[in-house]
């Protein structure tokens, strides 16, 4: 065999060889529906009833609803909803007390942006918070949302909490994408940078990872743990993960003043994923951590020591969700692992997380997905149609052709005012009278 034929032959041997090796290469598992981009904002400290309560089709405020009062408990008040026009003031004479649940509730007027994602996609009205609310339940119920457990100690251990596994392990280990976006993200913000007889920073308390020293020492795993403007770079980029949580420091609900804050943030996620190529694959949960003080009506079920605290506002966003439906599927903040741990074929942490409802019944995978609506921020009724946003080259068509109309405006006008005027003599003529 000729010395140019060996070289040949050797060249298409470890091409030979090569191929089998590249079809072999890992690659994440699929997913067992048709979302491929989870992501889950967690807001804080509000009711149900106190954003819902109202809301037509949902188990909200029954009309004979009285809270009694006092330790004799002789008396009782009704919840009111507020007639106060500006959010602002709502904490002063609106806000009635039973203890420390506040009776008073907002309506539409207050927040006509979360009622309007409500209206076009689907709203989970017995939607419960993972721990009761007296048990030191917004450092719990982060802890829910992230590994499944009811951790027993009130505060954060000095040294952490050790090996608690969460649901990023059983991702990382299947080599499944994952971030957990943090807004004004502050690295140096740890367990580790507490300070005894202080209160926690709401970092830590609201990341739940950073409290785990894995997370916190190994490269591999706080490298995504991120700010912020990363989700919207990842948007952009075609780079969004398969599972995202949210969580918002300034644009959070944890008082009354935010209501504003906390909506337009909802609706910069929204819109922003709406504008992404992720968007057709991609669901989004919105909730709240714990009930915050808000009286809700409904008596949460028992299913251990620990919870379930009351009911929490939560929306499921998605191309597949059912158009303006209300899902009374019993839910909580393990739900969210569950669909995870479905998705993607993934063990589950513990046994809250393997016998708790899945939000699948939120999903209509039959039909196609749904085109994006835009919502707006003002109050639109349930039948009014959602304004879908004009593509970015539209507009400039739309100006480009107003352009064009007003050059051809000003040449027919031009054109008119040359055959309106005499030629030759006569105008000659009539210059010379104009100067007399």
């Amino acid at each position: 065999m000729k010395r140019h034929h060996l070289i040949v032959a050797g060249v298409a041997l470890a091409f030979a060889l090569q191929a089998p090796a590249q079809a072999q290469a890992p690659q994440p598992p699929a997913t067992r529906t048709p979302i491929r981009h989870f992501v889950v904002l967690m807001e804080e400290k509000r009711s149900f009833d106190s954003y819902f309560g109202d809301y037509p089709g949902a188990e909200g405020m029954p009309d004979d609803a009285c809270v009694l009062l006092g330790a004799a408990h002789k008396t009782c008040a009704k919840p009111q909803a507020t007639q106060a026009e500006s959010v602002e003031i709502l904490d002063a004479p609106a806000r009635r007390y039973s203890g420390f649940i506040s009776l008073s509730r907002y309506t539409e007027m207050h927040i006509p942006f979360f009622w309007n994602v409500a209206d076009r996609f689907v709203l989970f009205d017995h939607y419960f918070s993972s721990v009761q609310s007296q048990l030191n339940a917004t450092n719990r119920n982060q802890m829910h949302w992230v590994s499944g457990m009811s951790v027993k100690s009130k505060s954060i251990p000095p040294k952490g909490y050790g090996n608690l596994r969460t649901i990023f392990d059983r991702l990382q280990a299947r080599g499944i994408s994952w971030k957990f976006y943090v807004e004004d993200y502050k690295p140096n913000v740890t367990f580790r940078s507490r300070v005894p007889n202080e209160a926690l920073p709401r970092q830590i308390v609201k990341v739940p990872l950073l409290n785990l020293a894995r997370y916190v020492d190994d490269p591999v795993l706080s490298k995504r743990i991120v700010d912020l403007k990363e989700f919207y770079t990842d948007l952009q980029n075609g780079t969004l993960p398969a599972v995202s949580y949210i969580v918002a420091n300034g644009a959070s609900e944890p008082t009354p003043k935010s209501l504003t804050l906390g909506q337009q943030h909802l609706k910069v996620v929204l819109q922003e994923l709406m504008r992404s190529s992720a968007w057709e694959s991609s669901a989004l949960l919105w909730t709240h951590d714990q009930s915050g003080g808000w009286y809700d009506h409904v008596k949460p079920p028992v299913v251990d020591e620990f919870g379930l605290g009351l009911r929490v506002p939560a929306m499921l966003i998605s191309p597949y969700a059912w158009a303006g439906k209300v899902d009374d599927t019993v839910l909580e903040h393990n739900s969210i692992l569950r669909f995870i741990e479905y998705n993607w074929d993934l063990a589950p942490l513990g046994s809250r997380d393997a016998n708790v409802n899945n939000i699948l019944g939120a999903f209509n995978f039959d039909a196609g997905p749904r085109a994006a609506e835009f919502l707006p921020w003002e109050r639109v009724t349930q039948d009014a149609p959602a304004a879908r946003e004009p593509a970015r080259a539209w507009i400039f068509v739309f100006y480009g052709g107003v352009l064009v109309l007003g050059v051809i405006l000003m040449v027919v006008l031009l054109w008119s005012m040359l055959v309106a005027r005499p030629s030759g003599p006569a105008r000659a003529g009539s210059r010379a009278n104009r100067y007399r």
